[in-house]
């Protein structure tokens, strides 16, 4: 038997109230879940970066929302979180922001990210972002096969004797004898003197070194406890000893092998000096050969 007319207007208003109640539901859900980063396609552009390095990336996603920024971290197990910075919201579906991969102790491999809104709703994939921590390959300087190339270099002394001002004449650098030479002669004895040279190195993309050899010799001296040798990597000293110690010791072939925090761009600074002494104006180093790995 066929309804009457208002039953169906009736039964139609219903189901119209039925869906548009669904609808609400699954907005006020969505809007409860929070930001969620996009699958199946990749949500991470570049989806890997190299350790030592900050990288820029692209995230895309659902549900972000403009205001304040959202928080985005990268965690792995065991790890401290990664925080990312400069984060930007460009629309609802679009994040930029950088990864700082600059920790020493940074671990290689699968990372999850994780985003969380103003609003405390959060969403995450995981292991979508790889970070690359690889050993460059080993670099050697040999002086007596690459010279002095590139390298930067400076003598420096500091203070007077009786009433006269101290001055410094840099010896080298040069290479004799089959090995690097560079030192400093102050005009005055009794006054601080000091003798550097340093330059930069650059490992393949997506590599660091993390360890530092050098070979040579300081010139011996009767004082040998005002004698000394530094070598300092990305301002970081590394090494620091007076000739009565060994290495370097007192005029003796030394092999020095310090380990540094990792990085793709290396600056070595070797230095040698001497404190105020009588009568031992003149040294210098000799430079076999310098290898980082």
């Amino acid at each position: 038997m066929t309804p009457p007319p208002n039953n169906k207007k009736l039964s139609l208003k219903s189901a119209g109230a039925l869906i548009l109640i669904a609808i609400i539901c699954l907005v006020i859900a969505v809007i409860a879940i929070g930001a969620f980063l996009a699958p199946p396609v990749n949500p991470i552009t570049p989806s890997s970066g190299a350790a030592g390095t900050v990288v820029s990336v692209i995230i895309n996603g659902t549900n972000f929302t403009y205001g304040p920024s959202p928080s985005i971290w990268l965690a792995k197990t065991g790890e401290p979180d990664i925080n990312a910075a400069d984060v930007a919201v460009i629309s609802p579906t679009r994040i930029t922001c950088t990864f700082p991969l600059t920790a020493s102790s940074i671990s290689a491999g699968q990372w999850d990210v994780f985003l969380k809104n103003a609003g405390e709703q959060s969403g995450s994939k995981i292991g979508v972002f790889t970070v690359i921590n690889e050993i460059a390959p080993s670099l050697t300087w040999t002086w007596s096969v690459d010279g002095w190339g590139d390298w930067n270099h400076v003598a420096l002394c500091t203070g007077t004797t009786g009433k006269k001002p101290a001055s410094c004449v840099e010896y080298g650098p040069v290479v004799e004898n089959g090995y690097g030479v560079q030192g400093s002669n102050v005009t005055f004895d009794r006054v601080p003197t000091q003798a550097s040279v340093w330059k930069t190195f650059t490992a393949p993309s997506g590599s660091r070194w993390n360890t530092l050899t050098f070979n040579g010799l300081l010139s011996s001296s009767p004082v040998p406890f005002a004698r000394w040798m530094a070598i300092d990597v990305n301002g970081e000293r590394v090494f620091y000893a007076n000739a009565t110690q060994t290495p370097p010791g007192n005029g003796q072939v030394f092999t020095i092998t310090q380990s540094f925090t990792p990085a793709n761009n290396v600056t070595v600074m070797i230095s040698g000096g001497q404190d105020p002494t009588w009568g031992t104006s003149l040294y210098t180093l000799q430079f076999y050969s310098l290898t980082l790995s």
